[in-house]
């Protein structure tokens, strides 16, 4: 199911730099149709030629902003694995009112 993410909003936020929107984007690619994915610093460094500290700059503002939640994760015992990103959902739509509101109904005028 796809979920309405906060994409738009993220592109209309001024606050957030082009780097910091380019890896949240990136972020929403590798999650696909989850709400979650796991890329490392290093891949995300790497794919969009960008220096690890800068990302890691960048996913701690988006984390800041409420653009994604991370979850560090240890695998084994005590040897850190790679860090898993949710992207947080919109808040659900109010539901319809009973009654649709009514449309006029625009005639046509006759030359």
């Amino acid at each position: 199911m796809i979920r309405p993410y906060r994409y738009a909003e993220a592109l209309l936020d001024k606050s957030l730099s082009a780097i910091e929107y380019r890896i949240y984007s990136f972020l929403f690619f590798k999650c696909g149709l989850k709400d979650h994915c796991w890329p490392s610093k290093a891949t995300i460094a790497d794919t969009l030629k960008l220096h690890k500290e800068t990302v890691r700059r960048a996913i701690l503002t988006l984390q800041t902003a409420g653009y994604i939640r991370i979850e560090h994760r240890i695998f084994g015992s005590r040897q850190w694995s790679n860090n898993r990103y949710y992207l947080p959902s919109l808040a659900p739509c109010k539901p319809p009112a009973e009654e649709p509101a009514k449309v006029p109904i625009l005639l046509k005028r006759k030359k």
